[in-house]
């Protein structure tokens, strides 16, 4: 064992009691790996109740995770800390946020949005484009191809518009997040 590592595993020993004496009688903190391998009489180690999460961004990371690179998906956890901590989310009971902060939030934090009601607007459409054709006009061919393909997009669409459009403050009508279902009066 190098010196070094030797005193790494000192200093990791060493401060389990600090922490303990800063986290209070009574209170869990996470421990390194290596403090709870350590024997102390003085410590008592068990497993603490899990942590209750007001507005978990779990779905939404992990899916955007895969397309970001290290450096990206590091400001990314670093700028999320920062509103949560900001709006001091992070002290409220879950379903404590309404639709608009979360909303609000989602949208400070560029999570990837959908189009509100894209699915009903795009049949709507194919079916005006549809009756379109089906009048005889010289739009007939092309009308129908059209609505075909309306149709045959609205089916494989989700309405995903990514995360820059999601910080749109002036497209945020059209838009609905994943996360709005977290909140206290989701629809």
């Amino acid at each position: 064992m190098s010196p070094d590592d030797l005193v790494y595993a000192f200093d990791i020993v060493l401060r389990y009691p600090l922490y303990g004496e800063l986290a209070g009688s009574g209170t869990y903190f996470l421990a390194h790996p290596m403090r709870e391998q350590q024997g102390n009489p003085i410590i008592a180690a068990e497993r603490g109740p899990a942590p209750t999460i007001p507005l978990s961004l779990s779905q939404a990371v992990a899916d955007m995770a895969t397309s970001m690179t290290l450096d990206d998906y590091t400001a990314f956890l670093h700028e999320a800390r920062g509103v949560i901590r900001q709006r001091q989310i992070h002290r409220l009971q879950p379903g404590a946020m309404d639709l608009e902060t979360t909303r609000e939030v989602a949208s400070q934090l560029g999570l990837p949005a959908r189009l509100s009601g894209v699915g009903r607007t795009m049949a709507i459409a194919a079916g005006v484009i549809g009756i379109a054709g089906a009048v005889a006009s010289p739009l007939g061919v092309p009308a129908g191809i059209a609505g075909g393909l309306i149709t045959i997009v609205s089916a494989a669409w989700t309405g995903s518009v990514g995360r820059a459009a999601g910080r749109k403050g002036w497209l945020r009508w059209a838009l609905v997040w994943d996360l709005e279902q977290q909140a206290s009066d989701a629809p």
